[in-house]
Parts: C-alpha cells; sequence; structure tokens
C-alpha cells in the first residue's frame, strides 16, 4: 500500500510539474463536468460562463497547488494510516471542526482564540482529538458506548468527563477514580458519543482540514456563509475553499472505518497498524545503521589488534635475544672488572708491604750505622784512656781487653750493617719491582671500569626496552579479548534490534529495512 501510495505522490508531482494550474471543477447534479474558474454568486457559482444554482451543484473542487512533498521517512510511510491530519473537534452531526481546542467543561468547548462565529455545546460534541489520529487508533472507538480517554499508547479508559484545561484530561474512571491525563503525551483523543447525521447535507471542505455539514450554505460575491448549529453567520472566504459536495454526506470518523471495512484482508492490518511501530520500525533502521558501522568499525580495530599483536610478539622476542646478549656482555664485563680489581689490589697490597720491608730496613741500616759510630767513638775514647794508663799496667790490660771487645763488637756491626744494606738494596728492587706491576693494573681496571659502566648503560637501555615492548605486549594481549567481547556485544545487540524489527514488521506498512 505505501508503495502505491508513493507512486501516486510522485505521479501528481510530475503531472504538476507538467501542468502547473489546475483548474476548478464542477459536476452537476445531472453529471456534466466543467472546468474553469469558480466564481461565487448569490445561492449560485460562475464557471465557464455558467451559472450553476447550489441546488444544482453535485460537487465542486477549488483549484488548489500542488500538495508539498512529505518532509521524512516517516511521514512518507505513514502517509495513508492517518484518520485525522488535524487536532479539533467532531461534532455530534458529523461536522469536524479542524481547531485547537483548548477547554471543555459541562456546557461548551472552547477553540484556541475563542471565534465568535461559532458555538460548540458539549451535549452537541461526539468527539475531541488533541493531534493526529490514525486508523489503528481510532479503530478502539468503533465499539465504545460510554465516553472515555483515547491514549496515545493505543489504550482506552472509560469515564464521564470533568473537564479539559491547562492541558489536562480529566475524568471519573469506575476502574481509576478520578485520574488526570496530559494532553498529547498520554491523551489523544476524548470520546463522548457516535456522531450522528441527519438528512442529506451538503459537505464544505476547507483547506485548514475542516469538513463542515451544513443544510443550506449561502453563497456570496465573497464566499460561503454558514448558518445552523454550531455556526453563526460563519464565513468562509473562496480562497479558503478546497470542495463543496451535494448529498452523500458523511463524517470523517465513518469515513475512516468504511475505509477500513472496504480495504482488502491482506491490506486491513496495515491500515490498523499503530503508527509508533513504524516511528520505531524507522529508529530500529537507523538503530541497526549506526550500530552496524559500530561493529564493523570493532571489527576493523580487532583485526587491527591481532595483527599488532602478532607483531609485537616478534618485536618481543628480538627484544628478548638482544637483552639477553647485553646481560652476557655485562656479565663478563662485570667478571673482567673485578677479576682486575682483585689483582690490583692484591699487588698493591703486595707494594705496600715491599715498602714497609724496606722502610724497616733502611731504618735497620741507619741504626746499624749509628751503633758504628758509637763503638768508633768508644774505641777512640779506650785508646785515650790507655794512653793515659800506660804507666799503670794492671788498668792497662783492664782497657786493652775493653778495647778488643769494642773492636769485635765494631767487627760484627760492620758485618750487619753490610748484610742490612744488601737487604734493604733487594727489598728497593723487589718494591721497584712490585710497584711498576701496579700501573699497568691499575690502568687495565680504569678500561674495564667504563667498558663496565658502558655495558651498564647498555643493559639498564635494554630492560627498558624490554619493559616497555613487555607493557605493549600484555596491553595487546588485554585489547584483544576486550575488543573480541565488544564485537560479540555489537553483535548481540544487532540482532536484538534486527530481532524486534522483524516482530514488528508483519504489522506496519512495506519498508525497506536493513538486512
Amino acid at each position: 500500500m505505501n508503495n502505491s501510495i508513493c507512486k501516486h505522490i510522485c505521479l501528481a508531482i510530475a503531472f504538476a510539474v507538467a501542468c502547473p494550474a489546475w483548474a476548478d471543477k464542477v459536476v452537476t447534479r445531472g453529471g456534466k463536468s466543467i472546468e474553469g474558474k469558480i466564481q461565487l454568486s448569490d445561492n449560485a457559482l460562475k464557471i465557464d460562463g455558467l451559472k450553476i444554482a447550489i441546488t444544482e451543484i453535485k460537487s465542486a473542487t477549488i483549484d488548489l497547488p500542488a500538495a508539498p512533498p512529505l518532509p521524512d521517512e516517516f511521514s512518507r510511510h505513514t502517509a495513508g494510516m492517518w484518520a485525522f491530519e488535524n487536532a479539533g473537534a467532531l461534532c455530534w452531526d458529523g461536522s469536524f471542526i479542524a481547531r485547537k481546542v483548548v477547554a471543555v467543561d459541562d456546557t461548551k468547548v472552547t477553540f484556541e482564540n475563542s471565534p465568535r462565529e461559532f458555538f460548540l455545546s458539549t451535549v452537541n460534541t461526539a468527539a475531541i482529538f488533541f493531534g493526529r489520529v490514525s486508523l489503528g487508533q481510532i479503530n478502539r472507538l468503533r465499539s465504545q458506548k460510554k465516553s472515555g480517554v483515547l491514549l496515545a499508547s493505543g489504550g482506552f479508559v472509560e469515564g464521564e468527563l470533568k473537564a479539559v484545561a491547562d492541558g489536562v484530561v480529566v475524568v471519573d474512571s469506575i476502574l481509576f477514580g478520578r485520574k488526570s491525563y496530559p494532553i498529547g503525551s498520554e491523551a489523544i483523543g476524548l470520546w463522548l458519543r457516535k456522531p450522528r447525521l441527519l438528512a442529506a447535507r451538503f459537505t464544505v471542505s476547507t483547506r485548514d482540514g475542516s469538513v463542515l455539514l451544513v443544510k443550506n450554505p449561502v453563497f456570496r460575491n465573497d464566499g460561503v456563509t454558514l448558518n445552523g448549529s454550531p455556526f453563526r453567520n460563519y464565513q468562509i472566504a473562496l480562497k479558503e475553499l478546497v470542495e463543496i459536495r451535494n448529498g452523500n454526506a458523511v463524517d470523517l470518523l465513518s469515513a475512516a472505518w468504511a475505509r477500513v471495512d472496504a480495504a482488502p484482508p491482506e491490506k486491513k492490518p496495515l491500515l490498523l497498524a499503530n503508527v509508533k511501530n513504524v516511528d520505531r520500525s524507522l529508529q530500529l533502521q537507523q538503530m541497526m545503521k549506526l550500530k552496524k558501522a559500530e561493529l564493523n568499525e570493532a571489527r576493523q580495530l580487532l583485526t587491527m589488534a591481532d595483527a599488532n599483536r602478532n607483531k609485537m610478539g616478534g618485536q618481543r622476542g628480538r627484544i628478548q635475544l638482544n637483552m639477553n646478549r647485553t646481560r652476557n656482555v655485562w656479565q663478563q664485563r662485570n667478571r673482567e672488572f673485578f677479576r682486575l680489581r682483585g689483582n690490583g689490589l692484591r699487588m698493591n697490597a703486595q707494594a705496600r708491604t715491599s715498602l714497609k720491608n724496606l722502610q724497616r730496613l733502611e731504618k735497620s741500616v741507619v741504626g746499624a750505622e749509628r751503633d758504628i759510630e758509637n763503638q768508633m767513638r768508644k774505641l777512640a775514647d779506650l785508646g785515650r784512656k790507655m794512653d793515659r794508663a800506660k804507666d799503670n799496667p794492671k788498668l792497662t790490660e783492664k782497657y786493652r781487653r775493653w778495647l778488643d771487645e769494642a773492636k769485635r763488637t765494631l767487627d760484627r756491626a760492620k758485618k750487619s750493617l753490610d748484610r742490612i744494606r744488601a737487604q734493604a738494596e733487594r727489598a728497593r728492587g723487589e718494591h721497584a719491582k712490585k710497584f711498576a706491576a701496579v700501573k699497568p693494573l691499575t690502568l687495565r681496571e680504569q678500561e674495564a671500569k667504563q667498558l663496565l659502566e658502558k655495558a651498564k648503560l647498555e643493559i639498564d637501555a635494554a630492560q627498558k626496552t624490554q619493559a616497555t615492548a613487555l607493557a605493549e605486549w600484555r596491553l595487546t594481549l588485554r585489547k584483544s579479548p576486550q575488543l573480541r567481547r565488544r564485537v560479540a556485544q555489537l553483535q548481540r545487540e544487532y540482532n536484538t534490534l534486527a530481532g524486534e524489527l522483524e516482530s514488528l514488521m508483519p504489522r506496519i506498512p512495506e519498508i525497506d529495512f536493513p538486512r
């Protein structure tokens, strides 16, 4: 059905482009069809030079501009599903006044801006609609014999009307007691009674969506004047008229029900579909497009994450090999440094020991030389004493013995000095040898220390690189499962939306939905 409507709209637009101006058209009760420009006069109309009395008119269609294209997807798909396109009041006698109702009480219905030209009493009101109402929603009223509120959800709550004011409908319900329903969000209609058409009438349709059923409309040069409840000298300008039809009057509500009854069995569920299902279906369609884009993006990210994980795995292996090589170099240079350092410490200790031994021997040489000097002074002193005691043989003998003993002691001291000097010379040579061996060891130790420090910097850099690679590797290990869970979640959400859309498709007009 929806495709047929779209086709007719396209044809109408194409025809409007080809024929930019439609002519007015009059069909007489005798079946004659006349096209031209309609002009109104007293109780007659003129077209194409002919004057036709009001009683001879079967229908008169006023020139209308081409209908604007439907503004959005929702409007295009629900174009054939509306019973009432405009808010307004349905009179008991079948007239529909397309004007916003702002208040209702026990006495009258108050319209927006309160026009003085008509007065609609509450007892002469069949129903009030606060906005567009679909065929599916209006079909709920067919079996309603009691007053109540038609809900946006499609339900109906029976209740006696108390008031409509300040955007709220208040009713007394047997089940719920007194209850208020906000207009628009909850209440879309107020049902009072079924309309009842009287004798055959004229049907006057206007551009604002009103369909007015009257007995005797009065044609004047400037338009049509209506009288009779609820109208009081209500004037409609010619430019506001859409159609005037004589006979076969029907109210919009009955016409909507008849339209449903006349539909083929396979099309009737579509006509009675809840427009919210269409709106929800279009929302689901858009949500599925967005979800599909998210799903594709997540899949791409997962593919990239898996590829990056494999790349990072190979890179991490190369970094580990470099780390092992750098560690081996560092360990080798560490062993070399400490070996040279141990040798240096040992040689330094030996050099210090030889130096101390040399210093001790040099002190011994100085001591031995001092002893020899003392012995020589002693010999000289004994020689002088012997010279003074030469007249005393006994004393001379004593001094001679002492002199011999001092000479022997001097000889021993000289021998000891020679021995100590020889030892000191050997110690000096040994110390020079050991001191000479310490210097190259010190240089080698310094070079080994520099190499060790360089190896330490290299291993620190390698450890840092390894730590960074390990952190990135762990991140990639976590990222892939996270993205895989994200893909699974998005797929479930997409499947849920698709399932909901699939469940709605049998109950909505034909729409091209994504698969």
